[in-house]
């Protein structure tokens, strides 16, 4: 069997395709090894597994609160007005890495009224990679930046507010 420890996911599946062999892929998360490399080959039961390292990651979870006294809506859904009229519930959450790369989206809830002026919007997004810095958009109103420590620290639970 071709030895394939270290190599990319893609050399592996080559070198194992030649030599004739059928595998599967299993993966692990660590953040020892680069993703998509191969941590180790195990043989069960006459089947060859390829297990490959896949990027830790983090469920994160956020409000996007509108205060503006054209808030509509009830304890069900709310939408923004005039100048805000672009914020209403499924708007698009979308997570970038540092370089600009898409590596998360979602939607938020339909929102939910707390007073005539203020309309919430929950998301929750599973799964977002663990990199050194993050850019999260709701809808289209621009981004914020933050480091992995800053997520960290607020256990990955953000708030952003608009008025």
């Amino acid at each position: 069997m071709p030895d394939v420890a270290g190599q990319e996911l893609a050399f592996a599946r080559g070198a194992l395709e030649s030599a004739g062999l059928d595998y599967e892929v299993e993966y692990e998360t660590t953040d020892e090894v680069v993703p998509g490399t191969v941590v180790r080959v195990e043989e069960r039961d006459d089947e060859i597994v390829i297990v490959v390292a896949e990027r830790p990651t983090r469920t994160l979870t956020g409000t996007f609160t509108l205060i503006d006294s054209g808030v509509v809506g009830d304890s069900t859904y709310c939408f923004g007005t005039g100048g805000y009229d672009d914020v209403r519930g499924g708007m698009k959450v979308t997570v970038r890495d540092g370089s600009g790369t898409i590596i998360a989206t979602g939607d938020t809830d339909d929102g939910r009224t707390e007073s005539s002026v203020i309309c919430v919007l929950e998301f929750s997004l599973s799964d977002v990679p663990i990199v050194d810095f993050y850019e999260i958009e709701v809808g289209r109103r621009g981004s914020i930046s933050y480091s992995y420590d800053e997520l960290d620290e607020v256990d990955f639970d953000v708030a952003f507010t608009l008025s």
